[in-house]
């Protein structure tokens, strides 16, 4: 359900109940929503609304989940409406990652070139020597969808989704590359796979990458994989 927008340093954001216990807000006619969206989330985590059970930034918005007992939809958004400016500023930078990749596990190379028109070489040389930015996490726990595809190799996701994709797995879905956490179904395109572990439960917080890194691929044999696997 739509609430009534909410306004916070002269920008207005849409709001949207998404249940009893959550509200998702999203900056409208931003240029920048990235920025906005760590800008926000700062200062929500900065003043330490209570209630608040979790922040969830995707590509355009930020979900607030809530405890029921103590928040309303209503007061959250006064209580961020009117929330003090933090004292410290938000010293944001993005990381660079490189993540070593082995093409050679890729299943529907075949299927990219025959839409592409591309060779293999090219095909690999524009997706591997190619920056991206982490767009958000999501669809499962840890699962990184990237921004920066080359739209030569863009390509629709499979009509029949596979049961199994292994973990590390490297796909082309659409406009974008994914990247698998966790061994799961999937329709993507998978081109390659990675060793490194990206998402580990047990650590705080369980993956490092998080949306706005900048993310690049290293091209590795499967005797690299298989030695870097061994050690991970």
């Amino acid at each position: 359900m739509i609430l009534r927008s909410l306004h916070r340093k002269g920008l207005s954001w849409k709001c949207v109940s998404l249940g009893e216990n959550a509200l998702l807000m999203q900056p409208q006619h931003a240029e920048n929503d990235l920025l906005y969206l760590k800008e926000m989330q700062f200062l929500i985590e900065q003043t330490g609304i209570q209630g608040i059970t979790d922040i969830v930034p995707s590509y355009d918005a930020l979900t607030i989940l809530f405890d029921r007992s103590q928040l309303s939809h209503d007061m959250l958004m006064r209580n961020i409406e009117l929330a003090p400016a933090p004292e410290s500023e938000l010293n944001w930078q993005p990381k660079h990652i490189e993540i070593p990749v082995c093409y050679e596990f890729g299943l529907d190379w075949e299927r990219i070139m025959d839409r592409s028109g591309l060779d293999l070489k090219t095909a690999l040389q524009l997706h591997s020597e190619t920056e991206y930015r982490v767009a958000m996490i999501g669809f499962l726990p840890g699962f990184i969808f990237l921004d920066g595809l080359n739209e030569q190799l863009n390509c629709p996701r499979l009509d029949a989704p596979r049961t199994s994709i292994p973990k590390g797995a490297v796909g082309i879905g659409g406009s974008q590359t994914g990247l698998y956490s966790m061994e799961s179904p999937g329709g993507w395109n998978i081109i390659g796979r990675t060793p490194v572990s990206l998402f580990d439960i047990e650590k705080d917080p369980p993956i490092e990458v998080q949306p706005g890194d900048i993310l690049t691929f290293k091209r590795i044999s499967k005797a690299e994989f298989g030695d870097l696997n061994g050690n991970s």
